[in-house]
């Protein structure tokens, strides 16, 4: 018994000393989870502080880099500016060098411009004028324009010895400028067989690039655009001039006619309207709707064409009577070999101020200036530019404009009838259309064809419908009513409810599949209506589609016309 007691004492002391250690486990679990948790939290803190700290050095990286960046375009801004800055500089210091160290070119332009006016009507005295010529001569012996007016005031003095020596001394220090001075003069003063051994001896002068304005001179003779007096003789020379120069110049170069041609219907394209047209039925269920309105863009072009063409050949009396002025005036604006230099440097500073300080988009502007100007003569496509470019830095002169319009009114003919060759060859009346389900490539012409095609469709596919209508499902109700008959007899008179059901599920059946085919030619009938109007409204359209582009197409023979009076 004491064993026992002490058996169980043991034991009680055991789940004590259990108990006890279950107690400090418990605590010490506790502690680990309570640090865990500790843990957590501060590696949670950690974590954040680290990405917030992370954002924030990025965020500054960021700044950093903008800032950077601020600092290149500063830099770069600061290089532009002073660019600009220092363009303006030299522009002004050339502007004082023209002022001051070419007083005395400015002061022969203005005598030779009053001069000129003094021809029309006199203010002052020949002795005047010629005393101011001599003092110039005497302190510009090397400018041509001073040896050619003291010709001029020579040769009004009767002094044709001097008059010879001086025009000697300018034809040598300048040919071309000279020759071309005084033809333009000598048509102004009415005096054409002078004009034209000046334009002979111009011949024998090396084209360049800048001689363009010369030739406008000459195409305005030939369209007696100056004067309408101009003698047949004067007219015929520089006709067969100018034809012998455009030839020699297409082949040198290498352009053939269809260049010239695809080069100015590319300038004809640019009359194209981006309208839109009407016609909404045609719009909405034709397929190639794009198609038909650029086609009737191509067609209504030939109205701007035509307007374009008018306003060309406009040419006022004050026009006429103001180019060869105009022409005289540039003539002897034009700078000298030594002030050349001087407008070439304004000329590539003011590009540098119009490029906003980039030097290198001034320069490759400047060296196509100056390709322009010392190159080999380009008249062809420098007529045609001047005609139809519209982005040219100074507005065309109308008489220009008409004159190389003239020049070039062959090769325009030949354009414009390309033009019209290529859109009408595009022109077609059969277009893919949708009506609802209904999708074909129709006859826009054809009503009667069209309809009947319509029809076609709508009875395979009322056809079709109708087949999907089965009957019998009927046959299987009217058998198990046989059957049930036949049970009835044999069996039972009960299964005559199979008879009643099998028949009356039958008939019912038979009556639904006749009202469904019923519904369905109904709905067919309608759906051909409805389409049919739709398609009526289609070539309704498009016949007013027709007789709209018919109405621009025809304007092609109107400017066939105006070509024809030129």
């Amino acid at each position: 018994m004491s064993s026992v007691s002490e058996m169980q004492w043991k034991v009680n002391e055991a789940r004590r000393e259990n108990y006890e250690l279950r107690n400090e486990l418990n605590a010490i679990a506790s502690g680990i989870s309570n640090a865990y948790n500790r843990w957590d939290r501060l590696c949670n803190n950690i974590s954040n502080t680290l990405h917030n700290g992370t954002k924030r050095v990025e965020a500054s990286q960021n700044y950093m880099n903008a800032a950077y960046d601020m600092q290149g375009e500063i830099d770069n801004l600061y290089v532009l500016f002073k660019n600009i800055e220092m363009a303006n500089k030299k522009i002004r210091e050339c502007n004082n060098k023209k002022i001051y160290d070419f007083a005395n070119y400015s002061a022969v332009r203005k005598i030779v411009s009053a001069m000129l006016d003094n021809l029309e009507v006199s203010l002052v005295s020949d002795e005047t004028i010629t005393r101011v010529v001599e003092i110039k001569h005497l302190q510009l012996p090397d400018y041509w324009l001073t040896c050619a007016l003291l010709s001029i005031m020579a040769w009004r003095n009767n002094d044709k010895a001097l008059a010879q020596q001086a025009l000697e001394r300018a034809c040598k220090l300048d040919k071309k400028e000279t020759a071309v001075f005084f033809l333009a003069f000598n048509l102004r003063m009415g005096r054409e067989s002078a004009a034209l051994k000046w334009f002979e001896y111009y011949q024998t002068c090396e084209l360049t690039g800048e001689d363009d304005r010369t030739f406008v001179l000459l195409f305005s003779i030939v369209n007696q655009a100056i004067n309408e007096n101009c003698s047949d003789e004067v007219v015929s020379k520089i006709n067969a001039f100018l034809n012998r120069v455009i030839e020699e110049d297409l082949m040198r170069s290498g352009y053939s006619e269809s260049d010239m041609i695809a080069k100015i219907l590319r300038h004809l394209y640019r009359f194209v309207p981006n309208d839109t047209i009407g016609y909404t039925v045609l719009m909405k269920y034709c397929k190639e709707r794009d198609y038909l309105t650029f086609q009737m863009m191509l067609a209504k072009a030939n109205v701007n064409i035509l307007d374009f063409i008018l306003k060309t050949m406009h040419i006022t009396d004050a026009d006429r009577k103001d180019y060869l002025n105009s022409f005289i005036e540039d003539v002897i604006k034009k700078p000298n070999s030594v002030e050349l230099e001087v407008e070439d440097e304004i000329c590539y500073n003011e590009l540098i101020i119009r490029h906003q300080g980039n030097i290198e988009a001034a320069k490759e502007e400047f060296e196509q200036i100056k390709g322009h100007r010392e190159n080999d003569f380009d008249i062809v496509t420098e007529m045609i530019d001047w005609v139809y470019a519209s982005n040219q830095e100074e507005e065309v002169n109308p008489v220009v404009r008409a004159n190389m319009f003239a020049a070039t009114k062959e090769l325009t003919q030949k354009s414009i009838q390309s033009r019209t060759q290529a859109y009408r060859s595009r022109f077609k009346t059969t277009f893919g259309i949708q009506i609802n389900d209904y999708e074909t490539t129709a006859n826009l012409t054809d009503f009667t064809g069209e309809s009947g095609k319509l029809r076609s469709f709508v009875e395979t596919k009322k056809a079709n419908l109708l087949k999907g209508v089965k009957i019998w499902p009927s046959i299987i109700g009217f058998v198990l009513a046989a059957l049930g008959v036949a049970g009835a007899i044999a069996l039972s008179p009960v299964l005559l409810v199979l008879t009643v059901g099998g028949a009356a599920f039958g008939a019912f059946y038979i009556l639904s599949c006749n009202t469904k085919r019923k519904h369905i030619v109904r709905d067919c009938e309608n759906e051909y209506q409805l389409n049919e109007g739709i398609l009526n409204g289609i070539i309704s359209d498009f016949g007013a589609y027709c007789q709209e582009y018919n109405e621009y197409d025809s304007y092609v023979e109107k400017i066939e016309e105006e070509l024809d009076r030129i």
